[in-house]
């Protein structure tokens, strides 16, 4: 059953004054059918645009007019100029259905008549229209990526307005979210012309994209502040090269007040991971943490997936230094899942080797092996040697600590044989010590000692 909600026409709601509810209609909600939709007259504070009624407009490829009131109803005048009359949620309901495309073609057309600018409709509007067009368009339409698109293309519209009128207003999406709590058909039954069309090709996380990367509705950076950000940024990276944390924390700073604000997630993500490395490297890991939390946070509506996992490859590092494994294993769970779908193998082997080391301090040998043990895999079939010797050397600890001494000596040897650099070729020394002083071996424990003592700190 359709739920019976009642908009006025979106003029009504532009110019409405306080309305004084019949009786039976305040104690009951009954008497809404009885309601005219004419609106009050525009106040004369009201300014109004230059845009002549009768001429159409050309908005982002797309010539929208404004679209002729109902026949025998007023032509409303929002004060903006000649406003569309939008078709009343009561007017949807006697077809018991909306089609999306009514929805979208009045949403263009009121954008026409309230006189939108062409560069809010390009940035701000189409966008979001082509997306529900785009997803309009196949057989299985994406409802919930089209209710976000129509909820953010009335948001900038409703901006527009409260500007001109010099007052908040929130008509466009008052009028929005009361159409779509009535029975929608997602599937275009009539063209939806909002000029350049994406094709089929695309996919939901293209379209998804489009969507997230203003999810916010927040003014977006002009050319100059991009580029004062990119330079405050480019000096902070070099500060932080040069080890003067506390110069490149001031300056990451500086660049996220440029931007606080505005809408550039991906790059307010990129320098809080930024800010969160120096503040580790720095010796605060407590805040080093919370910053690169808060990164993955605003990375959320990002489609940089790189630096998403690169954020969890530095939480998961992080972690284990405070005392705290299980968050740790958590994200390089994450990370594992992020590279998987990168399909860069690298990535993968990284976690997953960094999983097997922390779920063998957890005590969790099964699972440990089994990461492990795929890692090799991984770096065996992609050829990646410098992740053996770090593996063989896992693997080596793993079965010494379940008492395969002979199995953990022969792994570490294979450590040996692929380990170049001098601290690894180090580290697989000292456990070949501790493991012959396990098996009561202690002139080869000093030999592999000593061994370790003269490789190379690098």
């Amino acid at each position: 059953m359709v739920t019976q909600i009642y908009t006025a026409p979106i003029s009504a709601y532009m110019n409405r004054k306080p309305r004084t509810k019949p009786e039976d209609e305040a104690e009951t909600g009954q008497g809404a059918e009885e309601t005219s939709d004419k609106p009050e007259q525009a106040s004369p504070k009201q300014p109004k645009a230059n845009h002549a009624n009768s001429q159409p407009r050309q908005l982002g490829g797309t010539v929208l007019s404004p679209k002729p009131a109902a026949p025998g109803k007023p032509a409303y005048d929002s004060g903006l100029g000649s406003t569309q009359h939008l078709a009343s949620v009561k007017e949807f309901q006697a077809t018991r259905s909306i089609n999306i495309s009514n929805i979208v073609n009045d949403l263009l057309g009121t954008a026409a008549s309230v006189g939108a600018p062409d560069e809010l409709v390009n940035n701000n509007l189409l966008p979001y229209l082509q997306t529900v067009a785009a997803e309009a368009r196949k057989a299985k339409p994406n409802q919930k990526l089209m209710k976000m698109a129509l909820e953010q293309s009335a948001m900038a519209l409703d901006e527009y307005i409260s500007a001109t009128l010099h007052q908040k207003s929130s008509v466009v999406k008052e009028w929005v979210d009361a159409l779509l709590m009535q029975e929608v058909t997602w599937k275009a039954e009539q063209p939806i012309d909002v000029g350049f069309m994406s094709s089929e090709a695309d996919t939901t996380r293209s379209l998804e994209q489009a969507i997230q990367s203003a999810a916010s509705h927040q003014v977006p950076l002009n050319p100059e502040e991009k580029a004062d950000v990119r330079e405050l940024v480019k000096q902070a990276n070099t500060a932080a090269k040069q080890r003067s944390y506390e110069t490149a924390l001031m300056l990451y700073n500086n660049a996220l007040a440029l931007i606080e604000g505005k809408h550039n997630r991906q790059l307010e993500g990129q320098i809080m991971y930024f800010k969160g490395l120096s503040q580790w490297r720095s010796g605060s890991l407590d805040t080093a943490s919370e910053t690169l939390e808060q990164a993955l946070t605003v990375l959320k509506e990002s489609s940089h997936e790189a630096l998403k996992s690169k954020t969890h490859h530095a939480l998961g590092q992080i972690y284990p230094k405070r005392g705290q494994l299980t968050p740790a294993v958590e994200h390089y769970k994450e990370k594992l899942l992020i590279d998987t779908r990168l399909s860069d193998e690298r990535g993968q082997i990284q976690s997953l080797a960094a999983l097997g080391q922390l779920l063998m301090r957890q005590k969790d040998n099964a699972q440990a092996k089994q990461a492990l043990n795929q890692a090799l895999t991984l770096a065996q079939a992609y050829q990646h040697p410098s992740f053996l010797g770090q593996i063989y050397n896992y693997l080596g600890l793993l079965s010494a600590a379940e008492d395969e001494h002979k199995a953990a000596y022969g792994l570490y040897q294979q450590a040996l044989k692929v380990s170049t650099g001098g601290k690894a070729r180090q580290t697989v020394y000292q456990n070949m010590a501790a493991l012959f002083l396990k098996t009561n071996q202690p002139h080869k424990a000093m030999a592999a000692l000593k061994r370790a003592l003269a490789q190379p700190a690098v």
